[in-house]
């Protein structure tokens, strides 16, 4: 009997003891918190290997635009997918630029999709209200590299290549 008891509480206890170590969002606020007195093109501009994409920000006035809105979703492609981005023709960039940033916050949960306010989301409007498809850990075939970077005013997601232009 007193075996019985003994064990009981020993159960009791490691259950408690496993429950208490469990905080996930605690985990996520610790992990993001130093970001969350950075805005977006802060957070872009420490990213290295997405530099081309921070000339284009800054060639077509959008450094600003990710300085000043809030709740907006960056999808920043790598350098190795910008390599043959002309950076003289100002009016095609900035055309090309809005396929990148969406209003709203979407994030990716812990099965890889897109999503917002709770519900998995089949595509993103991006600011030139154009949508994108997006599926399990890419947008429009392009595959997450870095996701769910939080700043103050939105997330930042690197890809790994370019998304496909969509046109009327």
């Amino acid at each position: 009997m007193k075996l019985n008891r003994l064990y009981r509480n020993m159960m009791l206890a490691a259950a408690f003891v496993c429950l208490g170590a469990c905080d996930p969002w605690r985990d996520d606020l610790e992990l993001n918190k130093a970001d969350l007195d950075k805005d977006l093109y802060e957070i872009v501009m420490e990213n290295p290997g997405i530099s081309i994409f921070v000339r284009v920000l800054q060639a077509t006035g959008y450094d600003r635009f990710l300085k000043e809105e809030q709740a907006l979703t960056v999808f920043a492609p790598q350098d190795a997918a910008l390599q043959q981005l002309s950076l003289s023709d100002t009016a095609a960039l900035k055309l090309w630029v809005q396929n990148y940033i969406a209003y709203l916050s979407y994030y990716t949960g812990a099965d890889g999709n897109f999503n917002r306010s709770g519900g998995v989301v089949d595509g993103i409007e991006m600011i030139n209200r154009k949508t994108i498809p997006a599926g399990v850990a890419s947008l429009s075939g392009s595959k997450l590299i870095t996701a769910n970077r939080t700043c103050k005013n939105g997330v930042l997601h690197i890809i790994d290549n370019t998304v496909a232009d969509r046109k009327n």
